[in-house]
């Protein structure tokens, strides 16, 4: 994330700044930006999770192995296994 920030070139603020743009239409155009890199963290976010939850489930039977989120669906379920 700090890499994807760091790459906005300062350029473009600055010649929106000569233009007369204000805060709002600063942020506005700043913001877009970053999005991919925003993006990129959500989807590993997600993909790791996914992997926590996913291969605990597949493979795991003994109830003190499970990791939070199988712990967690099992308890909203009422499936606690004994």
């Amino acid at each position: 994330m700090r890499n994807a920030s760091r790459q906005v070139p300062k350029e473009i603020e600055e010649s929106a700044i000569v233009d007369g743009s204000g805060t709002g239409s600063l942020l506005r155009l700043m913001l877009p930006l970053p999005v991919p890199g925003i993006m990129t963290v959500c989807i590993y976010t997600f993909l790791f999770s996914w992997t926590e939850f996913l291969a605990p489930l597949t493979f795991l039977t003994n109830q003190g192995l499970f990791t939070l989120p199988i712990a967690l669906l099992n308890i909203e379920n009422g499936t606690l296994a004994r």
